[in-house]
């Protein structure tokens, strides 16, 4: 376990933009239906013919979250 003397700067301003809701990606600007609650990129519709490819797919435990 580590202690809040070793935590890496950058991670703790990423999680501190993932829980202040400020984490957006830019392929949340592609068109869709169905996004991902937290990031924005399509997860359905003609978006998702992009980021499908590249990984991003619905979570299988909360379909409104993106597995990445």
């Amino acid at each position: 376990m580590t202690t809040p003397d070793e935590l890496d700067p950058a991670v703790e301003q990423m999680w501190r933009e993932v829980l202040m809701g400020k984490h957006h990606s830019r392929l949340g600007l592609l068109p869709g239906s169905h996004r991902c609650r937290m990031c924005r990129i399509p997860l359905a519709g003609i978006g998702s013919v992009v980021t499908k490819p590249l990984g991003y797919r619905p979570s299988r435990k909360s379909p409104h979250l993106c597995n990445i």
